[in-house]
């Protein structure tokens, strides 16, 4: 099993209440009439806020093409419930948490997982906040989305964009070791934004990278945030006969 400081730092973020971010109310007045239940056909359950059910399937999805199960019996969502030892409502009773394979993945003041490294960011990316991250005591089981209503919808357009149902990405995702991410380590070198070692790992160092370029970019630099999507891609790379896509006609 990793340890902690094998994976991603904890992002600065601020968690205030769901209520606040439009979610109606949470413990102890919970409205399970928000709730849908993911139902899969190992036999999953997972009742979750209607809001980002579409999303926490699509990354359930996308956690299982890379490889890590996600069992059933052993992960859950809604629960009608205060943070344990205090009487601040949870996420899990808006439906806006879900924990991962719980007996591998406890919670405990010494860190323990069984997630790979790259699966906090996969879901930070998305909008969730690892537990791994939290100060005190360690809940490496849990993530919570910390966006508003609105929030929830554009990244579960994102996410279908981008994730698709279980279908390969189309783009790099961070993280990923391949050619296509070598290839873009040396186009990014070559324009002048260093990658880092062109080792073919789309790790942080490549991330800033992909940033830098999307930031000097006008089509780019009010949505840049070191990922690669469609028209980062496009821009990165110039057509044969060397004119960029966002040259004019």
């Amino acid at each position: 099993m990793p340890p902690l400081n094998a994976y991603p730092s904890p992002p600065s973020v601020s968690r205030t209440a769901a209520s606040s971010r439009g979610w109606g109310n949470g413990w102890p007045k919970c409205e399970p009439d928000r709730l849908v239940t993911i139902a899969r056909e190992d036999g999953l359950r997972l009742p979750i806020n209607q809001g980002i059910a579409q999303l926490v399937t699509l990354l359930i999805d996308e956690t299982e093409r890379r490889g890590y199960d996600v069992k059933t019996g052993q992960t859950w969502g809604f629960a009608c419930r205060a943070i344990r030892g205090t009487s601040v409502p949870s996420n899990h009773s808006w439906g806006l948490a879900i924990d991962i394979n719980a007996p591998s993945n406890p919670y405990r003041e010494s860190f323990l997982s069984d997630m790979p490294t790259w699966m906090p960011e996969l879901w930070h990316e998305y909008g969730f906040f690892w537990g791994g991250w939290y100060q005190s005591i360690k809940d490496a089981m849990h993530y919570e989305f910390l966006g508003s209503v609105a929030d929830a919808k554009a990244q579960t357009e994102r996410a279908k964009r981008e994730l698709g149902r279980g279908e390969p990405i189309p783009y790099p995702f961070l993280g990923e070791e391949s050619e296509r991410v070598r290839s873009a380590q040396e186009r990014l070198k070559e324009l002048g934004f260093d990658p880092g070692p062109i080792d073919g790992i789309y790790g942080e160092l490549t991330e800033g990278a992909v940033e830098a370029f999307e930031r000097s970019h006008r089509r780019l630099s009010d949505q840049a945030d070191g990922a690669f999507g469609p028209l980062t891609w496009r821009l990165l790379f110039k057509d044969e006969d060397g004119r960029s896509p966002d040259d004019p006609e």
